[in-house]
């Protein structure tokens, strides 16, 4: 079951929830924010933070993490569905200072049933970037392979479960 929501509630993920759901890997002003190049039909919700110049399209904006050494990018893309708005997508990516992706925490939980990968992708999952193993690249590592179908039918619950991963983020790793 998809996570649908009406466009209301969208908009509303701006203000506080966004913000609460990086506030363990940033002690900095974030601004989350339509991405105005976004599908038509779509809403695209990035993050920015100050001092960061960033193209118009949120997949180049950035914040400045707790640790100076990195920034983060985080969209949620979310799709016409009848009269709601299902969740495309929610990612994080944590860069270097050269730009270099390091890790992601990405969740898919539009990816059909049918994919191979649908049980590791759907639910909040995470990408080790560079790896001299192509495989190791591409894979998805769950987070939630125990209870992915629970997680990815309630925004409430995927919202837990992605500040769990962001928590891990924060305290191993940033």
């Amino acid at each position: 079951m998809s996570i649908l929501v009406i466009e209301k509630d969208i908009k509303s993920r701006m203000n506080n929830p966004i913000r609460k759901l990086l506030k363990p890997i940033t002690n900095h002003q974030i601004n989350a924010t339509a991405d105005t190049t976004a599908a038509l039909g779509a809403i695209i919700i990035g993050v920015k933070g100050q001092g960061i110049k960033a193209s118009n399209k949120s997949a180049d904006w950035r914040f400045k993490t707790s640790n100076n050494d990195y920034t983060a990018n985080y969209t949620e893309i979310w799709v016409p569905d009848n009269n709601f708005y299902g969740l495309q997508s929610a990612y994080l990516s944590i860069f270097d200072m050269s730009g270099k992706e390091l890790i992601a925490l990405h969740c898919d939980p539009r990816e059909p049933k049918t994919s191979t990968f649908y049980k590791y992708k759907c639910g909040p999952h995470l990408h080790v970037s560079h790896s001299p193993l192509p495989k190791i690249k591409k894979g998805h590592i769950a987070l939630n392979l125990a209870d992915y179908e629970s997680v990815t039918s309630n925004l409430a619950l995927l919202d837990l479960a992605l500040s769990r991963g962001i928590q891990m983020i924060a305290d191993e790793l940033i």
